[in-house]
Order: C-alpha cells, then sequence, then structure tokens
C-alpha cells in the first residue's frame, strides 16, 4: 500500500508538471499568433499608408508613431494567463 502511494504523489507531480508545461506551451502559441497578427497588421498599415508618409509632416509622422507605439503597448499580452 505504501509503495502505491508513493506512485501515486510521484505520477501526481509529474502530472502538475505536464500541466504547467502546457500552460506555457499554449501561453506561447498564444503570443506567437498575436505578434504575427501584428506584423500583419504593421505590414497592411505600411501598405494603405505607402507614399503618402513622404507628404506627412513631421509632427504627424511623431503623431503616427505614437499611436503605433500605444497600439503594440496596449496588445501586449502578460504572464501567466
Amino acid at each position: 500500500m505504501e509503495e502505491l502511494q508513493s506512485r501515486r504523489r510521484t505520477l501526481s507531480a509529474e502530472m502538475a508538471q505536464i500541466e504547467q508545461e502546457r500552460q506555457q506551451m499554449a501561453w506561447t502559441q498564444q503570443q506567437t499568433i498575436h505578434w504575427c497578427q501584428v506584423i500583419e497588421h504593421a505590414e497592411t498599415f505600411r501598405q494603405l499608408l505607402g507614399k503618402n508618409l513622404e507628404l506627412l509632416s513631421f509632427e504627424e509622422r511623431q503623431a503616427v508613431v505614437q499611436c503605433l507605439i500605444r497600439a503594440s503597448i496596449m496588445g501586449r499580452a502578460t504572464w501567466p494567463p
């Protein structure tokens, strides 16, 4: 009986470790998807802005950069989930 209880504790600890690793992998996957979307949106934004960026004043360019930074910061996820 004692041996079975020891095995059960070992298995329970291993299962807890596996669950923690699963959660970390899921979080990493979510982060990868998020940053792929950020890159896609940035590329789309760049294409839409295109040559018009050259027409913007310094202040307008600065406003665009500040908006991008704000959007990037607000979209960031944190760990743990």
